[in-house]
């Protein structure tokens, strides 16, 4: 019987590091992925910032 208990206990320990593991891999794509969205967006913005101000700078030259 005592045989029995320290096996379900190695199975649960075995159960929970696996878990653990998951888990860190799964939050380490989930930063990476955010990080990468969030440059992207980044840059799209910069881009639009640029483009408005070209845009501005357009208008002041033909409409003086």
């Amino acid at each position: 019987m005592k045989r029995r208990g320290s096996i379900f206990v190695e199975e649960t320990l075995l159960l929970f590091l696996a878990i653990g593991i998951f888990v860190a891999f799964a939050l380490t794509v989930t930063g990476i992925i955010k990080g990468s969205l969030d440059s992207i967006l980044s840059f799209r913005n910069q881009t639009d910032s640029m483009l408005n101000q070209l845009v501005q700078a357009v208008k002041q030259v033909v409409l003086g």
